[in-house]
């Protein structure tokens, strides 16, 4: 086992370079192991593009050492035609014998079918080695298999004494030193969508891209209630973007292209996800859009990132969670990680 475990981490590690590229599609890894010694390896690079197994089995110069290799991955080879053909009968077409995974896939079209149909055709497979590691790298695409909705992560910047903003709301404050900056917008390179309210909106008139990093920008959405409507100009700024408007039915057929919503938005939005394939979002703020979210325990992980100045004005939120890792960043500023395991 403890072999089994240092490709399999080999396999987690080269993984992570799919982050941000590959959605909705979950990161994996793959290498293939001849007498102890890794003799292909690759990763899924893009959405669309060939699966980890592909990448690593075509990677190996000498393809006759394939039937007496292990291939090792993260994720259970698929067993459906989707935009690449089934890894599962590439493994057979060249007659590995084993194959070892850490996680079996969630998604109904695969959820276990990958693993049947090697083991019907004489391969051995092992499953679960680091398990608890697969399900955190891929922690996006199982909460959205599993849950049926997007993994939420909040974000917001406080003071030292835990100040969000001023107590005029309407008037912008910079909490966090500009080189912080960099870890937000790298952030939004590797999730979906990310999410404001009209008052943040009408505030900070924010733009959501990765202007200080390289990668995709998320798609905008913005939160409207019945009453605050977002500021003309700047909407129409956004709607140059691929963005998603969702908007209390009292006012949003004032508002063109809004989806309107009755009661209850959160649901509305999480539905709304699914539908499209969305499975994380940052939710960046405003404190009444946080705070909802909070009051209906619906998040997964939240990003809290603490200046090195006091301020005076409205108090951030309260969140209860578990301690995932705390940060000391080189500019004074803190970040904190919680995770929800309500």
């Amino acid at each position: 086992m403890p072999m089994h475990e240092f490709f399999i981490r080999r396999c987690l590690k080269i993984a992570e370079n799919g982050l941000g590229n590959v959605a909705p599609n979950p990161m994996v890894g793959s290498v293939i192991v001849h007498e102890n010694k890794i003799i292909g390896e690759g990763y899924h690079r893009v959405f669309g593009g060939p699966h980890a197994e592909v990448n690593a089995i075509n990677s190996v110069k000498d393809k006759s050492l394939l039937n007496n290799s292990t291939l090792y991955v993260n994720l259970e080879p698929c067993f459906h035609h989707g935009k690449t053909p089934p890894c599962a009968d590439l493994i057979l077409k060249h007659g590995i014998k084993q194959v070892v995974i850490s996680n079996l896939d969630p998604n109904p079209q695969v959820a276990g079918k990958g693993v049947e149909k090697l083991r019907q055709n004489g391969v051995e497979v092992i499953t679960g080695v680091l398990s608890k590691e697969g399900n955190w790298l891929n922690r996006r695409f199982f909460t959205f298999h599993k849950n049926k909705r997007p993994y939420l992560i909040l974000k917001w910047a406080e003071s030292k004494n835990g100040v969000f903003c001023s107590e005029n709301s309407k008037e912008q404050i910079w909490i966090t030193q500009p080189e912080t900056q960099i870890t937000n917008h790298k952030w939004r390179t590797e999730e979906q969508a990310i999410a404001v309210g009209v008052n943040t909106f009408n505030t900070d008139k924010p733009s959501l891209n990765p202007r200080a990093w390289s990668g995709k920008s998320p798609r905008k959405v913005l939160f409207v209630g019945n009453s605050t409507f977002p500021n003309k100009e700047h909407l129409d700024e956004w709607q140059k973007d691929d963005c998603v408007i969702f908007a209390h039915q009292l006012i949003a057929n004032k508002i063109p292209g809004a989806i309107s919503y009755q009661d209850n938005l959160l649901s509305s939005f999480q539905n709304w996800c699914y539908a499209n394939q969305i499975q994380s979002v940052i939710i960046e703020g405003g404190l009444q859009i946080l705070n909802a979210f909070i009051q209906q325990n619906t998040w997964d992980e939240a990003r809290i990132l603490i200046g090195s100045g006091r301020l005076a004005g409205k108090k951030a939120p309260l969140l209860s969670g578990t301690s995932h890792r705390e940060q000391h960043l080189a500019n004074g500023d803190m970040l904190k990680i919680l995770l929800n395991n309500s």
